[in-house]
């Protein structure tokens, strides 16, 4: 989702799945405004290429609200948050085996936390707050 206004009382996945997404990202949210982009579910995304994370969210302003993530073998980050103004809120889940930093948060100002667990190899970071500490819950 690209470029795009939530309008409103917010968008609400029960669910969303990607697998095998080539050079693309899993979930890729940027410059999204407005109100509550929210998956009530769980973000499930496995294999990754080229440098995709397995979810961007980029510039955004609007709420969102993801239940649990399930992040497994991305070519890039795990999940990486660059420049956000909206809160950003992941309750559970776990990110495995991300070539990149596993929880990348970079710039903005966004209340961004999460309880979900960060495994990567021993070759990568697992966090990498760019200056900024999420918040645990």
């Amino acid at each position: 989702m690209s470029n795009t206004a939530i309008g409103g009382s917010g968008v609400t996945f029960a669910s969303i799945s990607a697998s095998n997404t080539g050079t693309n990202e899993g979930v890729d949210l940027d410059n999204v405004a407005g109100a509550t982009f929210q998956v009530t579910g769980t973000v499930t995304v496995n294999t990754t290429g080229g440098t995709a994370a397995g979810i961007d969210v980029a510039t955004s302003s609007a709420p969102v609200t993801i239940n649990a993530v399930d992040v497994d073998t991305t070519a890039g980050a795990g999940i990486v948050l660059t420049n956000n103004t909206g809160t950003v809120t992941i309750s559970v889940g776990d990110v495995n085996a991300a070539a990149g930093v596993a929880f990348d948060v970079n710039g903005g100002t966004a209340n961004v936390s999460t309880a979900a667990r960060f495994a990567t190899p021993s070759t990568t970071r697992s966090r990498s707050p760019g200056g900024r500490q999420p918040a645990a819950r």
